[in-house]
């Protein structure tokens, strides 16, 4: 089976799994598999009454890169009765990941995590604390499905991006800043994009520079978006203008809501989501919809701000599918006229642009296939090439690049921690 790079598959419970999936269809065999090692293999993988104490996380270092490998399904918790499930509980968080900083020599941490961390930020922020609650109602309403209705908050296509469950999400990435430089790899079912995020933990003297994470998310090569998704997304032009714009990119964390945080100008009053989230633990507060004259009270105890990544290549240099096609290829620059003609013109145009929503230049929502390397311009960048395939390309089962992404590992020099409006100097 070639070689086992790392310490959680060269020895105990794994290199056993390992060992009988080799013997488990040998070759002269006249039963396949062998009964005896698949019913071994069955209690190694705590099917039977016994648990499994095999660990499906593990960690390589590479010569010039740390790469860690989560394991998102078996150290999940609930933190309550109607909440999705944390994709690991974050005492456990620690016995996956090695603690930081990188050794000497290696530049950057690749975490793989199976489940996507931090998505486009109108993702996590609207549709996270909807999702699992809209599931419970689809899945009683359309299946009849009774089984969850003492146990809500499990619809398994709603709960899976880590955003969802901040406990474990805020754990996660505290404990990632002392690696400074992190590409997240996660994958999604339905889409695949780009984040970039930079994060401050608690401000000493002299303040300590900020930890850059990279979110690289790439989705199933035949696995599209919902039809009734996609076709929003072309009949609602505003719709990709909300994926673009600032909702959610920013937080400042508080480990505890006491002291209050925030103080308030006299006379102010909050709407129900911002008392809400003052009480709750960790608190995480926007920097924005606050009454004007609203300050911070106390440092925070971290910070982050997303960016959302979006292809910047000319109009040319993308597929030929994926343009926006001029209204008169001769005089790519002319404008339409304001007359019929004109009109008729810009209709022809939008119902040709409506074929492309798969194939956006921040979200492809098309089946693809990343290609990821680094590079030190700018002081260190990820740099992820999606390749998908168009029906209407010119040569068929030829994958072109249709999001090509780049985001900086190093934070930018002048950046500063969010902060509320009335709390800015």
């Amino acid at each position: 089976m070639g070689q086992r790079p790392t310490s959680a598959f060269a020895s105990g419970p794994n290199a056993e799994l390992l060992d009988a999936v080799e013997r488990l269809n040998p070759p002269d065999a006249e039963v396949f598999p062998d009964p005896a090692v698949a019913s071994a293999i069955e209690e190694q993988l705590g099917l039977k009454a016994a648990p499994s104490n095999l660990r499906w996380h593990y960690h390589v270092d590479g010569p010039r890169h740390r790469l860690v490998v989560l394991d998102n399904r078996t150290q999940r918790a609930c933190a309550g009765r109607v909440t999705p499930p944390q994709n690991i509980m974050p005492s456990r968080i620690e016995d996956q990941i090695p603690e930081g900083p990188l050794p000497a020599g290696l530049e950057v941490l690749v975490l793989v995590a199976p489940l996507v961390v931090f998505g486009p930020p109108v993702f996590d922020e609207l549709l996270g604390s909807l999702a699992f609650r809209i599931g419970d109602i689809v899945t009683y309403f359309t299946q009849r499905n009774d089984a969850n209705t003492n146990q809500p908050g499990t619809w398994p296509d709603a709960v899976e991006s880590w955003a969802y469950a901040p406990e474990s999400f805020e754990a996660l990435l505290a404990f990632l800043e002392p690696y400074k430089r992190v590409a997240i790899l996660s994958g999604d079912l339905h889409y695949a994009s780009t984040q970039g995020m930079t994060y401050w933990k608690r401000q000493g003297a002299p303040p300590e520079p900020p930890a850059r994470y990279a979110q690289l998310i790439s989705s199933a090569i035949k696995t599209e978006f919902q039809p009734g998704v996609v076709a929003a997304s072309r009949v609602l032009g505003f719709a990709q203008k909300v994926y673009r714009d600032r909702i959610g990119i920013e937080r400042l964390i508080y480990a505890e809501p006491d002291p209050p945080p925030v103080q308030l100008p006299p006379g102010a009053t909050l709407p129900r989501v911002l008392r809400r989230r003052l009480k709750a633990r960790p608190t995480l507060l926007p920097v924005d919809g606050w009454p004007a004259g609203t300050v911070e009270t106390r440092p925070f105890d971290a910070a982050w701000r997303i960016e959302i990544v979006s292809d910047t290549r000319p109009n040319l240099e993308r597929p030929e599918q994926a343009r926006a096609v001029p209204f008169d290829p001769a005089a790519p620059e002319t404008d339409v006229p304001t007359t019929l003609d004109g009109y008729r013109a810009v209709a022809a145009r939008q119902m040709r642009q409506l074929d492309q929503a798969n194939f956006r230049r921040q979200i492809l929502y098309a089946g693809n296939i990343a290609q990821i390397h680094f590079t030190r311009d700018a002081g260190g960048l990820a740099v992820q090439a999606l390749f998908a395939l168009h029906a209407r390309q010119a040569v068929l089962n030829r994958p072109e690049v249709y999001a090509l992404h780049t985001v900086r590992l190093d934070p930018r020099p002048d950046e500063q921690p969010p902060a509320l409006p009335g709390s800015q100097p």
